[in-house]
């Protein structure tokens, strides 16, 4: 338990006994939901009583102990599954304290302070060691737009692009460097018009532009 509240430990997959000794599972279960919580979790037990009691926390399965050996298995498979499907918007950061967990839709942009990497996100801000250059080539999908030397915007939080940078809904302003600014127009509008063709944005609302 200590060793994962202090980040000590990562896991996919956890497969808990409901009854652990001095630690019932389903306390367990909490931490690892808010730890780490793409963490897929099996319940074992050999009392079909504690059947509702797993429900006071995400898991994939539970499974009485006389079947085990019939139901582990396909639990296994099913919860990597879900981890698999769990991990797509997801990526990991290393920060000081261990690690963070952050859903990509939900980053709003990228900022680079010296040394540090600042990642601003609608659950909070983290800094990270790691370069600009780095997060650019090899962690973002599509929709991830490195508009500044020192700045990798999602254009899904973009609401306009005026003269200085793009403007972002909460109208946190991102710089676009001279040099990037028809990308940046370009982007921009070809990101609204692609939500707009696959209906994600209704008609009342707008796009702005220079």
């Amino acid at each position: 338990m200590l060793a994962l509240m202090n980040h000590e430990v990562a896991a996919d997959i956890a497969i808990l006994d409901i009854h652990m000794g001095d630690t019932d599972g389903i306390s367990l279960a909490k931490h690892i939901n808010h730890i780490l919580p793409n963490c897929q979790i099996i319940f074992l037990t050999s009392y079909i009583s504690y059947a509702m009691d797993v429900y006071e926390v995400d898991h994939v399965y539970l499974i009485l102990k006389d079947k085990q050996n019939e139901r582990l298995w396909p639990a296994v498979e099913l919860a990597y599954k879900k981890y698999c499907d769990s991990t797509q918007d997801t990526i990991v950061f290393r920060v000081p304290s261990g690690v963070e967990v952050r859903k990509l839709s939900e980053i709003q942009y990228f900022e680079r302070i010296g040394r540090k990497i600042f990642v601003h996100s609608e659950t909070g801000d983290i800094w990270i060691k790691d370069s600009i250059e780095n997060i650019a080539c090899n962690y973002l999908p599509k929709g991830f737009f490195r508009c500044h030397q020192g700045y990798i915007v999602n254009l899904d939080f973009v609401l306009s692009i005026e003269e200085d940078g793009y403007i972002l809904r909460d109208l946190t302003l991102v710089p676009v460097s001279r040099s990037n600014k028809k990308e940046a127009r370009d982007k921009f509008f070809d990101h609204k018009n692609a939500i707009v063709l696959h209906g994600h944005m209704s008609t009342e609302q707008t796009i702005h532009g220079i």
